[in-house]
């Protein structure tokens, strides 16, 4: 039994070093084809995606919540800005909103977008603004039972 181990360890032992032994090819390293990844383009880009649907576009595909850029509501609602880098676009987006919250996404170049929350408790988002880094910054807003509330710019 004690031979039978140890014979065991040592072909055990002999192949893992012939394999790491064994020279293998190096594979080309290259970018994958647009689409590829399941992300097809977006349909808009900066000034194009001014008031569209980020779904529609799917400029939403890529999209995050930068630093700061979330904040509560006084209706209980949770408030976000959404920025998608390949877009340059953010918009403004609210869960568990109250019927008649108005929000709202704005850049630093006066371009806006908004909406009025119409049924309590869903998820709602407004139209684009350009967001172009160097250019422009935006914020999303929100108006949730007479109290105004804003993110930082982004």
């Amino acid at each position: 039994m004690r031979f039978r181990i140890r014979r065991q360890a040592l072909v055990i032992a002999v192949a893992v070093v012939a394999v790491l032994l064994t020279p293998t090819a190096q594979a080309n390293v290259v970018d994958p084809p647009p689409g590829a990844l399941g992300m097809s383009a977006p349909a808009c880009s900066e000034e194009d995606c001014l008031g569209q649907d980020p779904l529609v576009t799917r400029c939403a595909s890529d999209a995050y919540t930068p630093k700061n850029g979330w904040r509560d509501l006084a209706g209980g609602g949770y408030l976000e800005h959404r920025y998608s880098p390949r877009c340059h676009a953010s918009w403004t987006r609210v869960s568990r909103s109250t019927n008649g919250d108005v929000i709202s996404v704005e850049n630093t170049q006066e371009r806006r977008h908004g909406a009025t929350i119409a049924t309590s408790g869903v998820t709602e988002w407004t139209g684009m603004v350009p967001n172009r880094w160097g250019l422009d910054e935006a914020r999303a807003c929100a108006f949730s039972r007479q109290v105004p509330t804003c993110t930082d710019w982004y």
